[in-house]
């Protein structure tokens, strides 16, 4: 009896870290510890925390491998070119499914940037989008590389002069949106917050009054589109609202 005692007592240790190992790779204990988190690689992220910093941290090793320096642009009205340096650029999050779930769920497009002089201000040209990052509550993040080279731009933004009254209105859409978005990222349902929810529709508006990539998205979220409800995007005026 004494040895058996003998036995379980050098034993327990042994089956104590047993157990612990067990819990540290159970995928239930992990999915439970990242409620209310994303997971980005070894990175884990609070939901109300993401930030499109965060995504171009999680996608910088794909992204280098992208020659983003060689590319050439026409001077206007000159025949000049000039050596451009593409950006990473991160949309602003799509929710994976609409309406909003339960479980958490958004996803971002990666895409590149430059900056070109013309006699009215910068103009930015755009690349399709290369990279898909779909982040789910309590899961790894799936990525998925779309493209093999950025290839040229395929839309731009021109700039064009605007009121004082046209300025207020657009900073005020950013700043309402950019304010709100943490929130709308953790929506379980559409909010009764008739504010907070014309703040998000706004805002994603104007993103795509001033950014043609959302048109190249939207047939993965098209019910999230169609709950936007955009107006037609106006060439002559750039403000939502006007």
């Amino acid at each position: 009896m004494m040895a058996m005692s003998a036995f379980l007592f050098r034993a327990a240790p042994i089956v104590v870290a047993a157990l612990l190992v067990l819990l540290k790779v159970s995928p239930v204990q992990a999915s439970a510890s990242l409620e209310g988190s994303f997971l980005l690689g070894e990175r884990v992220v609070a939901i109300e925390k993401i930030s499109s910093n965060d995504l171009r941290r999680y996608l910088a090793s794909d992204w280098s491998k992208f020659d983003t320096y060689v590319k050439e642009s026409s001077i206007m009205f000159s025949n000049d070119k000039v050596s451009v340096h593409w950006y990473q650029q991160i949309t602003p999050p799509f929710p994976t499914h609409w309406p909003p779930q339960e479980v958490r769920s958004v996803t971002y497009y990666g895409y590149a940037e430059y900056a070109e002089s013309n006699h009215h201000g910068p103009a930015y040209l755009r690349s399709a989008p290369w990279a898909k990052v779909v982040l789910t509550e309590g899961q790894p993040a799936v990525k998925q590389v779309l493209v093999d080279s950025l290839g040229e731009a395929i839309h731009g933004q021109g700039s064009r002069p605007i009121s004082h009254e046209m300025a207020a209105r657009l900073i005020q859409i950013h700043e309402d949106g950019e304010k709100g978005l943490p929130a709308f990222i953790g929506w379980q349902r559409i909010p009764d917050d008739a504010v907070q929810v014309q703040a998000i529709k706004d805002y994603y508006c104007q993103w795509m009054i001033e950014n043609r990539t959302g048109t190249l998205v939207r047939e993965a979220h098209q019910a999230f589109f169609d709950w936007l409800a955009c107006p037609a995007r106006n060439s002559v005026i750039p403000v939502l609202g006007y």
